[in-house]
Formats: C-alpha cells, sequence, structure tokens
C-alpha cells in the first residue's frame, strides 16, 4: 500500500529542490513543514478545506536538506517558512537545535523571533550548551532574551535565565505587560526579592487603564504578587 505522506514528502522535496527562485518555495517548505508536524488521529479537525485528511511523514534527510538549502533566502517569509519546518518535533534535536541558533542570528527580527518560538515549543531548550545560553541571553531583540529566559525556568540555567529578566524591568508600559508574561515561571523568585516584588507593584499602580495591556499586565502581575 502506498504512503500518501511519504508520497507526497518525496514530490514537495523535489519541487522544492527545483524552486530556488520561484515564488511558491515558501508555500512548499510551510506544507513540508505541516507534513513533518506529529501524526494526528483521523478526526473532523485532521480535514482540510478540501475535504482531505492531513497526511504524514517523518523527515529524511532529503528533504531536511532541501530545507535547510533555503536557510540564507533572500526573503523574510522564506526563512521564517525554513524557522517553522526545521522546528517541529519530528525532526531530529541536534538538527532542530543547531538550525534554529543560527537562525537566531538571523538579520530580521521576524526571522528571529521565528525561530526562538519553535525553539521553545520543544523541550529543546534543556539541551542548549552553555555557549548557546550565552548567545540566546545576549541576542539584541529582546523577545529573544526574554523567551529563552522564561523557557529555562526548568533546566540548570535556571538562575541565568532568572538573571536575565530580573536586571531588565523595561520602562515603557507595552514591554513591561511582556515582561511580566514571561516572569510568570519565575514567580517564586519574585516573592523571594522584595525590592522586584514593590517594583511590580508601583509599576503596575502607575500604569494607565488606558494603555490596551493594562488589563492583563494587572491580571498577571497580581498573579506573580500573590506567590510564595
Amino acid at each position: 500500500m502506498i504512503d500518501r505522506g511519504q508520497l507526497e514528502l518525496d514530490q514537495l522535496t523535489q519541487r522544492l529542490v527545483l524552486s530556488r527562485d520561484r515564488p511558491k518555495r515558501q508555500w512548499l517548505i510551510e506544507r513540508i513543514g505541516h507534513i513533518w508536524s506529529p501524526a494526528r488521529p483521523r478526526h473532523c479537525s485532521s480535514v482540510t478545506r478540501n475535504g482531505n485528511y492531513l497526511v504524514h511523514a517523518n523527515p529524511n534527510r532529503e528533504s531536511i536538506s532541501a530545507v535547510e538549502s533555503f536557510m540564507a533566502d533572500p526573503h523574510v517569509n522564506v526563512r521564517i517558512a525554513v524557522a517553522f519546518a526545521i522546528g517541529q518535533r519530528t525532526v531530529d534535536d541536534d538538527i532542530a537545535l543547531r538550525n534554529l541558533m543560527r537562525m537566531l542570528d538571523d538579520p530580521h527580527p521576524h526571522v528571529r523571533c521565528a525561530a526562538v518560538y519553535r525553539l521553545v515549543s520543544s523541550p529543546r531548550p534543556s539541551l542548549m550548551k552553555s555557549s548557546d545560553v550565552d548567545r540566546a541571553l545576549t541576542n539584541t531583540t529582546w523577545t529573544v532574551r526574554w523567551t529563552i529566559a522564561s523557557a529555562l525556568h526548568d533546566t540548570s540555567y535556571a538562575d541565568r535565565g532568572w538573571e536575565t529578566l530580573s536586571n531588565c524591568v523595561p520602562t515603557t508600559d507595552f514591554a513591561f505587560g511582556e515582561w511580566l508574561r514571561y516572569c510568570l515561571p519565575y514567580k517564586r523568585r519574585i516573592a523571594a526579592e522584595p525590592m522586584l516584588k514593590s517594583t511590580v507593584s508601583n509599576r503596575i499602580q502607575e500604569m494607565s487603564p488606558d494603555e490596551p495591556t493594562f488589563g492583563c499586565a494587572k491580571e498577571i502581575a497580581n498573579r506573580l504578587l500573590a506567590a510564595r
């Protein structure tokens, strides 16, 4: 019996190799990423708009190499698609970690953010080397720094993650609301630092209720301040 998933993956890989300067390369990479995604039970959520079941196939050397070859593509959305595909849980951890860490140095911040989101949506932060952690926590994009720092909360690098977050309380209301969200895994540490706890309390009181993120920020701050 023909494996539809493997057949489609092979066909898409062949098309991708020939699509170096063609407009459909982003779609091809995204489609490969969806095929790589973990297999799901056959139910209504696994059906496409055309009524076809989504197919699955494990990544192989040819398809991974084809996707990797677009990591330096001149178009941002193509590189974001590469991060989506290469970050699938079915991709070997060493391959995914190596490529996603490389993409954290991409010239465009949207690509860096896409890479870090794929990196932390799995247990891979626990596999990072000390040099990888240093690179990520000193990234020029604050979203990358805070996302990694938050994800390190249950690893041997938790102290370094918390140090990164606790030493950079933002001054703008929007960034402060985001910072609170990334601090949630460390709520017990905030409870153990009276000065930082006081800073959070004062900042929330100073925030304008008209700020779009005020409601969410206040809710998270209350959770952090109530932690023991």
